[in-house]
């Protein structure tokens, strides 16, 4: 059903409108949650931020990106120069 949408809004729209498909579907369930979490109370509390995981966490995100960067670019550790 979505690719026949889908084509349907391309050819007799745009390939923009495409993407505001989403839109009533994300209004719709941000009205559902803010509905279901109406009489919920959420106490404050300090909490102290992570400055040790964060940096960890920054720093294997790095370490993973630049890793598949370079084996899209055709692996050149593996190969001998």
């Amino acid at each position: 059903m979505g690719p026949l949408i889908g084509g349907f809004l391309t050819d007799e729209v745009s390939w923009r409108a495409v993407f505001y498909i989403n839109l009533p579907f994300g209004l719709l369930a941000m009205a559902a949650i803010g509905w279901g979490l109406a009489g919920e109370c959420i106490a404050p509390r300090s909490a102290a931020f992570d400055f040790a995981g964060t940096g960890i966490f920054a720093a294997a995100i790095s370490v993973l990106l630049v890793g598949l960067i370079e084996a899209g670019r055709g692996a050149s550790w593996w190969r001998p120069s």
